[in-house]
């Protein structure tokens, strides 16, 4: 197994962190949208049921 540099392990722990942060960041706007769909669905009246 090789070693890494220490520069090329700084680059890809940051590269890492940034990517994380960045997926965390998703995972956050998507909890906040699927919330706010699914309030507004409570809010609506609910279907009739036609027939």
């Amino acid at each position: 197994m090789s070693r890494r540099s220490g520069r090329e392990a700084d680059r890809l722990d940051g590269y890492l962190v940034f990517h994380t942060n960045e997926l965390r960041a998703a995972v956050v706007r998507m909890e906040a949208s699927l919330e706010r769909d699914h309030s507004r669905r409570l809010a609506e009246p609910p279907l009739s049921k036609a027939g």
